[in-house]
């Protein structure tokens, strides 16, 4: 997973999201479009640390996420819905084909249970929920139609690293017999980072993809409420973070004129990051929409504290980072048998991590769903 985060990369407040507006379904869902996919993904946090000593490719050698929701559809009537609490990537969730394959004793691998800590459906499996304690829960659903994932947990804690009141991430891809959507939504309530040396109220972020063959389009949205750093009040965009208001000690006398002690906040707001070892960045989203097709990108906020044992060694944390895609084409177009879109796209599962790229201004295209350790 690349850690250069960008505005290539890419997060559901309480309720369940379904990008597009519903439409009844009928018997054919598939009666006006030759073929279609569609997919979105979701979470809540990521951390992973950077080891430039180690890989100087600037690739996390681990990484681990919480309240992870996937949501995917396909031609045919294929579909898969997930819900994670905590995802180690693909190959850790399941490693009893893999310890299977390598003792070349197949029999193996069916001692070792799938990792417990997600839930998935199919087309054929309905829906597939698990509780986490008296609140929280993880939950998946498939259909012919429609794949749903969606995960809830309150008091997220990492003692004196990162402490969350309350996180859900939902997912959800759907076809009927017009169009295909796809959506994400992340919500974290009270964030408190470092011992609460940065906190959040709250982090809101929302990505939703529609496409009827022949037209399609991608919104969405970020919310940052509440941002404290050391106590000094902050706002965060694109642009960058900024500190609201102006200290007591710099207010002016009234009626004076003239440059004032502790007159820039900025200044301040800096320093005490500096101090911290601490970045915090909100990434731009990426939108590409063209014909049938349309994907959407949004990392989220991306803090980065600086890892002193290492040099220039960090650990990133990745908050409510939200991505998804559709793409449909038209019956008419393509005669009456379509176009099998069965095996095709990528699973969007993986999208977030892998556009996780790049930092910098606008590299990456919002159409790369490329494999990653999350797919």
């Amino acid at each position: 997973m690349r850690t250069r985060y960008g505005s290539a990369l890419l997060a559901a407040g309480l309720c369940l999201v379904v990008a597009g507006p519903a439409h009844a379904q009928s018997a054919e869902p598939e009666s006006q479009l030759g073929g279609y996919v569609a997919g979105a993904a979701g979470w809540a946090v990521s951390f992973q640390p950077v080891l430039p000593a180690l890989l100087p490719t600037g690739d996390a050698p681990v990484e681990a996420t919480l309240s992870l929701s996937t949501a995917n559809v396909k031609s045919g009537g294929n579909s898969l819905g997930r819900g994670a609490i905590f995802w180690p990537g693909s190959a850790a969730a399941n490693l009893g084909p893999l310890l299977g394959t390598g003792a070349s004793q197949p029999f193996v691998g069916g001692m070792v249970p799938p990792y417990p800590a997600f839930v998935e459906a199919s087309a054929k499996d309905g829906e597939v929920a698990r509780s986490i304690g008296p609140v929280g829960g993880m939950r998946a659903f498939g259909s012919p139609t429609r794949a749903e994932g969606d995960v809830r947990a309150p008091d997220v804690n990492v003692p004196g690293f990162v402490k969350i009141d309350s996180v859900s991430s939902n997912s959800a891809a759907e076809v009927t017999d017009i169009d295909v959507t796809s959506g994400c939504t992340v919500h974290l309530d009270g964030v408190s980072l470092l011992d609460g040396a940065i906190s959040f109220k709250s982090i809101f972020s929302r990505s939703a993809t529609t496409s009827t063959g022949t037209t399609s389009k991608a919104e969405g949205d970020l919310q940052v409420a509440g941002l404290k750093v050391t106590g000094v009040a902050a706002e965060l965009t694109a642009d960058g973070i900024h500190a609201v208001g102006l200290p007591p000690e710099a207010a002016p006398v009234p009626g004076a004129t003239g440059p004032f002690p502790n007159a820039n906040p900025d200044a301040a707001l800096s320093q005490a990051l500096s101090s911290l070892g601490v970045t915090i960045r909100m990434t731009r989203s990426v939108e590409k929409v063209s014909g049938g097709s349309a994907d959407r990108l949004a990392n989220g906020v991306v803090v980065s504290i600086k890892n002193p044992a290492v040099q220039g060694g960090r650990f990133d944390i990745v908050l409510a980072s939200t991505g998804s895609t559709a793409l449909a084409t038209p019956l008419a177009d393509l005669g009456a048998e379509g176009l099998d879109l069965s095996s095709s796209g990528s699973d969007l599962t993986g999208a977030l991590s892998s556009a996780a790229g790049d930092t910098g201004g606008g590299g990456g295209s919002a159409g790369d769903f490329s494999a990653s350790p999350l797919g």
